[in-house]
């Protein structure tokens, strides 16, 4: 079976990260790397995560197309890569292979394939915390 290794801050989950999950899932075992609270607030700024590492970690971990959560405490996720070793890395959101960091592409070996799901269109936790600063 296959290793599917899924990288990101999951805060607020949405229909979208379940659409992300689901694909993910078809290439074989997902485990999924939760960024620490520390790397979100680096990556989305000082109002974020809206829910702590240990209960996006739990609902995550909840979810039966995922094996197995664990903690990065990055914002890149190079060290996570060269650590699992997958046979596939599932990278959603806003990324092209363009735009994919170097070092987590040159951590990728050449038995891992890098697989990228577009959004989820209108859905994002960012849309969603925008509707919610409107109300």
């Amino acid at each position: 079976m296959s290793i599917v290794l899924v990288t990101g801050c999951f805060d607020v989950i949405h229909r979208g990260h379940i659409d992300l999950l689901q694909f993910a899932a078809c290439y074989g075992t997902v485990v999924v790397g939760l960024n620490s609270d520390a790397a979100v607030r680096s990556l989305k700024g000082k109002t974020r995560p809206i829910n702590c590492y240990q209960d996006r970690a739990a609902v995550i971990g909840a979810m039966r197309m995922v094996s197995c959560v664990f903690e990065i405490d990055d914002i890149r996720v190079a060290g996570a890569i060269s650590t699992i070793r997958p046979n596939v890395w599932v990278k959603g959101g806003d990324y092209s292979m363009e735009t994919l960091d170097e070092t987590e592409k040159a951590a990728c070996s050449n038995k891992t394939m890098i697989v990228l799901f577009p959004s989820t269109p209108r859905h994002s936790t960012t849309r969603t915390l925008k509707c919610l600063d409107q109300s």
